[in-house]
């Protein structure tokens, strides 16, 4: 006890000093000029930096600042609608983590570009430990329910899919109107060229749907198609390449239809360029209605141009068969205007060639390739001969009953047998006696026809236990080169065996015969 009474009594001896000093301070400059303040008394700032002396500071705030700008919460107001796991996954903000005023407003800008809120505030709650993030939103209207009335020719389901609008799709004015023009365009384009489209709901932000009103109005139809500047072809001729115009007797079909029109424009340019008038222009078609607006007249401007002939025609890439035998038979050839008609023939008539000597998968292509002088092309037809393949196995997958009659006498009305080099004009030779033959079904109607159809051979499609018919391969014990076969190839070699085809040195293909045996055939010859 009497230490503790020494070291108050200390205490109080120390505060007594510090009490005088101070008096000390402030009074020995009041008493110095006693005398002067009696005839002019102390300035503000003199008695203000007195009396700051005297004032209590302000407590000192012992929070570190990291954690004043903690984010102790989050909070989502004033949604009913949107679920509020769906906007914290839209915001960066969380509890816990430091306060960032940028953070915050990138998360406004990423709720705004959803487009499910008119509004979005943000205010803060200020605690001891930190501070709360308030999101207020406020909700734009979602769509209850859509609408379409007063359509009768066209189904809701293709307006639906012209709109895009549907229920729970915020309900914003503004896309609502672009709905109207969207299915405005969408009846003139298939000829109601004077319906109209108002919006009865949907317009206003206190409504909860959208409401179609359709007046669609007479379907137009189309009166006449007029040309202008065509002098090679005819208008007749014309309106054989075009899918919008009149009707039967104007009654039945030739409905207008704007993307169609459009679309015969293509058809037409596409036509004279088949022709060599690579530079015809047909220009945007003229549209002409009738007083009743129930009738169209359409005007194609033609600007026909000039028509390129052909220079030089010749062959590139080209090894197993001459120039001058693919050239033999071509149809289009030097001096001749371009028609792409006959080029597609030929094209056709090379692939041909090459299809009956094995190579069954060479491409053709041909490409007018044109010249500075104006009018003229160079033709050059472009082969990718590929590689020449043999027949490997025949099949036969006939539905019915398949008695080894009937087997034996379709396989004798094919020409070919494994081994062979392939011949597509041989194989189409024998697709044609198998139709005749009266063995099988012959009903293009039903899509109940026998063919020929060429596969990759593959041991997984012919395991050892099948029961499908087929002429096998080539004995594989044999020699190499040995065992020959019918059929030459360009190289001379004649001959291949199963082992020189696992060697890689030949390919093969298979056929095989698909259709459904005739009811009532005895399989025998015919």
């Amino acid at each position: 006890m009497a230490v503790i009474r020494d070291i108050l009594y200390g205490l109080r001896s120390t505060f007594v000093l510090a009490t005088v000093a101070i008096g000390l301070v402030v009074l020995g400059p009041l008493s110095a000029h006693a005398q002067y303040s009696k005839d002019k008394p102390y300035s503000h700032e003199q008695l203000g930096n007195a009396k700051a002396l005297f004032t209590p500071s302000p407590p000192v705030n012992l929070i570190p600042p990291e954690e004043e700008e903690r984010v102790v919460e989050v909070r989502i107001i004033g949604n009913r609608a949107t679920k509020k796991s769906k906007i914290y996954s839209r915001i960066r903000t969380r509890a816990g983590r430091m306060f960032v005023k940028e953070q915050v407003e990138r998360d406004v800008r990423r709720l705004n570009s959803t487009g499910l809120f008119v509004d979005i505030h943000v205010s803060y709650q200020h605690l001891p430990h930190g501070r709360v993030v308030i999101f207020e939103v406020v909700e734009r209207p979602t769509i209850a329910y859509v609408k379409y009335i007063g359509n009768r020719k066209i189904k809701r389901k293709l307006l639906a899919e012209e709109t895009k609008l549907k229920v729970g799709d915020s309900l914003d004015p503004y896309m609502a109107e672009d709905s109207r023009r969207s299915l405005q365009l969408f009846y003139q384009d298939k000829g109601f060229g004077v319906a109209r489209v108002t919006i009865l709901e949907g317009n206003k932000s206190h409504d909860r749907g959208v409401v179609f009103l359709i007046n669609e109005g007479p379907k137009q139809r189309i009166r006449s198609t007029y040309f202008i500047g065509n002098t090679v072809v005819s208008g007749a001729r014309l309106k054989t390449q075009i899918k919008a115009k009149h009707g039967f007797m104007w009654v039945f079909g030739g409905e207008y239809d704007r993307k169609l029109v459009e679309e015969d424009r293509n058809r037409l340019t596409a036509y004279y360029h088949g022709l060599g008038y690579f530079q015809a222009k047909i220009g945007t078609p003229e549209i002409t209605f009738s007083k009743s607006r129930e009738w169209v007249s359409i005007t194609y401007v033609i600007n026909e141009g000039m028509r390129y002939t052909i220079r030089s025609v010749s062959v590139v890439g080209n090894k197993k068969i001459p120039t001058e035998k693919l050239l033999a038979d071509l149809k289009l050839g030097k001096g001749e205007f371009f028609n792409r008609a006959k080029l597609n023939r030929d094209v056709a008539a090379i692939e041909d060639e090459y299809g009956s000597v094995g190579y069954i998968f060479s491409k053709i292509r041909a490409e007018p390739r044109f010249r500075e002088e104006p009018g003229e092309l160079d033709l050059v037809y472009d082969v990718s001969e590929g590689e020449q393949y043999r027949v490997g196995r025949i099949n036969v997958q006939i539905s019915g009953d398949n008695p080894h009659t009937q087997i034996t006498t379709m396989l004798n009305r094919i020409s070919l047998q494994p081994g062979d080099i392939v011949n597509m004009r041989k194989i189409r030779e024998s697709k044609r006696r198998i139709k005749h033959s009266g063995l099988f079904e012959n009903s293009p109607q039903t899509g109940v026809v026998p063919d020929i159809v060429i596969s990759d051979p593959s041991e997984a499609e012919y395991p050892e236990d099948r029961n499908t018919p087929q002429i096998a391969r080539p004995n594989t014990q044999a020699p190499p080169l040995d065992d020959g076969f019918r059929g030459q190839s360009p190289d001379g070699d004649g001959t291949y065996s199963d082992g020189a085809y696992k060697a890689g040195r030949v390919r093969l293909i298979d056929l095989t015969v698909v259709g459904r045996w005739a009811a009532g055939n005895d399989g025998g010859s015919k």
